[in-house]
């Protein structure tokens, strides 16, 4: 009986501790998975693209996911491979602690 409440607490210790790692605000943004309402950089709500425009890559409003557009002003929801987010500044995704 002991052993069985002792790897119950084992477990709820290791569950916070595990939760308390992603409460900054910047982590809980990546957490989200679909865009809330008023958000207006995705393809649907808001187009960025451009035919013929010199940027082919947007943010979105969900940090892993990105906005690739082609010459003719076509959009695409791109996500970015798991533990990387968006970087707008580099125009890639990024590992989360680089930027």
């Amino acid at each position: 009986m002991t052993k069985k409440i002792f790897s119950a607490l084992f477990f709820m210790v290791a569950l916070a501790a595990v939760r308390a790692t992603n409460t900054n605000a910047e982590d809980k943004r990546d957490l989200i998975t679909e865009p809330m309402g008023g958000c207006s950089k995705t393809c649907e709500a808001e187009n960025p693209c451009k035919a013929g425009g010199d940027q082919f890559f947007f943010e979105h409003c969900l940090r892993r996911k990105f906005i690739q557009c082609d010459e003719f002003g076509g959009c695409f929801e791109k996500g970015c491979p798991r533990g990387t987010r968006w970087n707008q500044d580099f125009h890639a995704c990024v590992h989360k602690r680089c930027g």
